[in-house]
């Protein structure tokens, strides 16, 4: 496990998913607002999980759509 910057985990996931071409001529965007955060996990698992949902989004939205990204924390109950 190591520990993950929220944000940059996103920013890495555009830029892979960008450069591998699957965009479908979609934009893919990070919310201004969404928060930076700090966790501990497999970066390798949580990167292949959500490349993949990131990609079932572009894959379902109309060319030249925008798929949204964001990232914020819940409190535990």
């Amino acid at each position: 496990h190591s520990t993950i910057s929220s944000k940059e985990l996103l920013r890495d996931l555009i830029e892979h998913i960008s450069v591998s071409k699957h965009t479908n001529r979609n934009n893919l965007l990070i919310v201004a607002s969404s928060q930076d955060f700090t966790f501990n996990t497999d970066r390798s698992l949580i990167r292949t999980s959500l490349i993949h949902k990131i990609k079932n989004g572009l894959e379902a939205s109309e060319r030249g759509g925008n798929v949204i990204l964001s990232c914020k924390t819940h409190p535990i109950e």
